[in-house]
């Protein structure tokens, strides 16, 4: 009984072991990544030779000259009036989509297709009891 409780606690301090040695090991490695890739945007900038104002990031908020916030995604700046016509193409396409309409259907009639069948099966052998 006694080897027993020893052998459960052994087991239970490998894998406490063993989860430290994974969460240590993938911290490293995350901060290897990010190292890296630091180092690679130094690395673009020594290329470039100077600083570049087109080599930031890929979406950029910034003021304009009356005030307004603007946004810009990878350099191309984006206005209010084309993010509300984006938002009503999506609302039109969201409200009919053939495929969407088609596979309702097609589960419809899957749905009822079962149903008959298991109702057939299922008086089939109602009335197989019946008669015995």
């Amino acid at each position: 009984m006694q080897s027993r409780k020893l052998r459960k606690n052994r087991e239970g301090c490998k894998m406490g072991r063993f989860m430290l040695k994974c969460f240590l090991l993938f911290s490293l490695l995350l901060l290897g990544v990010i190292a890296g890739m630091q180092y690679a945007n130094m690395g673009m900038h020594k290329m470039k030779g100077y600083q570049d104002p087109e080599l930031t990031g890929a979406a950029t908020l910034y003021q304009g000259s009356e005030g307004e916030v603007k946004a810009s995604i990878l350099g191309t700046v984006v206005t209010e009036e084309q993010l509300s016509d984006k938002q009503k193409k999506l609302e039109e396409l969201t409200a009919f989509n053939l495929f969407s309409q088609m596979g309702k259907q097609a589960a419809g009639m899957i749905e009822k297709g079962t149903r008959a069948l298991l109702n057939s099966a299922g008086e089939a052998v109602g009335k197989m009891f019946d008669k015995g």
